[in-house]
């Protein structure tokens, strides 16, 4: 530390270097506990924070700021905080080297209403729906990602076609054969006029996969499933369909893949991708179908049978938004 500044010269777009300090509260639960920020706040006023957070004053160590704004923000005061990570984060108002801290604590909690507008505990699955909704902070967010992602586990991103990216276009049109594909224009079309559900997937800020399902009653259909080529064969697949079945649970899916029975150059591969959805709770149907040399078997998860006539019935729905023949 080579000097001191106010907070507003620090907050005032100047850039000035200054260090904070943060702390991460879980519990054994795994949960983690975020602070609300007071509506009059000039930063972010009114959304979800980081528990702990707070300026480093002139001659203090990281250590002793970090329980000083523990005790006045929480009240706080026999903990042992676990060191996670220095950085630095850039906005446009400013510029903060921060010491990052977490704690596991099932003690009782007590926010200072005169800094704070309450607090609360957050599951994982909380946190991973909520962020990218403007609840969250920005900070937050880009912290937790980088020091957090196993605790986090895969984060979820609803796309549109107004937040379609170039990575995934180039999954979609790798991952399948052409001639399986909907043109890419007409898919990123069917998102909005269909309802698709199309999620991607990632790890922190890294990009994993995709998977776009088609709601439909009385029959959700699973249409594409994709990981990008090099994660292949490290779990992150069986993570992503664990995350869907949860998804639609106690409802009724189908999905159509290659019919591993048929004699072909890549039924090892097939007979491969059979055994993933069987083990995953999948069943066959025992219905196929061809199309041109290539016979597609149907599985499907749920109560109920599924019928040809379902599956022309749901394939008729997709001809009136979009016709291949």
């Amino acid at each position: 530390m080579i000097g001191s500044a106010t907070r507003g010269e620090c907050h005032s777009g100047s850039q000035l270097l200054h260090p904070v300090v943060h702390l991460h509260v879980f519990n054994s639960k795994g949960e983690v506990y975020l602070q609300r920020r007071p509506d009059w706040k000039d930063i972010q006023p009114g959304k979800w924070d980081t528990a702990v957070g707070g300026h480093i004053d002139y001659g203090e160590t990281p250590e002793e700021a970090l329980h000083r704004e523990v005790r006045e923000e929480l009240d706080i005061t026999d903990f042992k905080p676990e060191f996670i990570d220095k950085y630095v984060f850039e906005s446009k108002r400013e510029r903060e080297l921060v010491y990052v801290h977490r704690i596991t604590y099932n003690g009782e909690i007590r926010p200072s209403a005169e800094e704070l507008d309450g607090g609360r505990f957050w599951s994982m699955q909380e946190i991973r729906e909520t962020m990218g909704k403007d609840i969250l902070t920005p900070n937050f967010e880009s912290e937790f990602k980088r020091c957090f992602r196993k605790e986090l586990g895969m984060i979820q991103k609803q796309i549109t076609a107004a937040n379609v990216n170039e990575q995934i276009k180039q999954l979609y049109q790798t991952a399948f054969p052409e001639d399986e594909q909907i043109p890419w224009d007409d898919l990123v079309r069917l998102i909005g006029e269909m309802h698709l559900d199309f999620t991607a997937y990632y790890k922190g800020e890294d990009f994993i996969g995709f998977t776009i399902v088609f709601p439909h009653e009385p029959f959700n259909w699973y249409w594409y499933f994709a990981v990008l080529p090099e994660l292949r064969g490290q779990g992150k697949g069986q993570e992503i369909l664990t995350t869907l079945i949860e998804k639609y649970k106690g409802k009724t899916c189908v999905l159509d893949m290659e019919s591993p029975k048929q004699e072909c150059d890549n039924k090892a591969q097939r007979e491969r991708r059979h055994e993933f959805y069987l083990r995953n709770g999948f069943r066959d149907t025992n219905l196929y179908k061809k199309f041109d040399v290539v016979e597609m078997t149907i599985m499907m998860m749920g109560e109920g049978t599924f019928t040809m006539q379902d599956w022309d019935d749901i394939v008729s729905e997709l001809r009136k938004f979009w016709t291949w023949d």
